[in-house]
């Protein structure tokens, strides 16, 4: 059976007319513009940015750490961060996304940022970091 021919549920909850939209979809924002204008204070900016990467970079970070409750400290630690220091963000240095996921695997792979008895100090990043400390 093809996609085209499965019975898909419909779908519940509210809709929006494509008209509103112009007619077709809009295009996702470009996340470096986004960064900027929360540079300059905008709130919205910053929502959008939120709401454009939030499920990405928590899946980065429970991936690094394969704990729901701490990738979601860190997710929400890195967006503070991304609010606070946004007009640090350098376009030239690399991508938006790129400065993005390195404060949130800085949070992840911080040395103890939980404590010692924590999962995410089993974090596989952290083990190998701290053992080539030793040597």
């Amino acid at each position: 059976m093809s996609c085209t021919q499965q019975n898909f549920p419909p779908q519940t909850g509210p809709t929006v007319p494509a008209a509103q939209f112009g007619g077709s979809p809009r295009p996702r924002p470009d996340v470096a513009e986004l960064i900027v204008r929360t540079a300059d204070g905008d709130p919205a900016a910053f929502t959008g940015l939120c709401a454009q990467l939030w499920p990405e970079v928590f899946g980065f970070a429970h991936r690094l750490l394969l704990d729901a409750h701490q990738a979601e400290e860190v997710t929400q630690e890195t967006f503070l961060q991304i609010w606070q220091q946004a007009d640090r963000f350098d376009p030239v240095a690399g991508s938006a996304q790129g400065w993005i996921f390195t404060l949130a695997r800085g949070r992840a792979i911080a040395p103890d940022p939980f404590g010692a008895g924590h999962p995410a100090a089993r974090c596989p990043v952290r083990r190998r970091r701290s053992s080539n400390s030793r040597s």
